[in-house]
């Protein structure tokens, strides 16, 4: 196959792709039918980064923690994860988070 039939293809293939991007949200009941998504190369990429600039930090009750806590947690970090399941670092950064947060069982961490 020739490089400027590669180049065509390629250009016919985007262009569909395209099409079936832009379709699919605007027909949500066809696309829970669908078995594939699609997504723009650096989609995830740009998503992650828009939430982290939304992201205005930790509220003040965290902060007040995090600062409570500072010495003990530098000098012992498992102290941090004492009576709970250990941090499961397999998971999405956010997952863990959710998933401690979902297993605190006192008021002073």
């Amino acid at each position: 196959m020739a490089v400027t039939d590669r180049y065509q293809q390629a250009e016919k293939i985007n262009a569909w792709l395209s099409s079936v991007h832009q379709f699919l949200p605007a027909h949500p009941e066809i696309a829970r039918m669908v078995n594939f998504y699609v997504k723009e190369k650096g989609e995830h990429d740009r998503a992650r980064s828009d939430k982290w600039e939304d992201f205005k930090g930790p509220d003040k009750e965290t902060l007040q923690i995090l600062d409570q806590n500072f010495e003990k947690w530098l000098q012992n970090p498992l102290s941090f994860w004492a009576g709970r399941t250990k941090p499961n670092f397999g998971l999405a950064p956010l997952d863990q988070i959710v998933s401690c947060y979902l297993e605190i069982q006192c008021d002073d961490v």
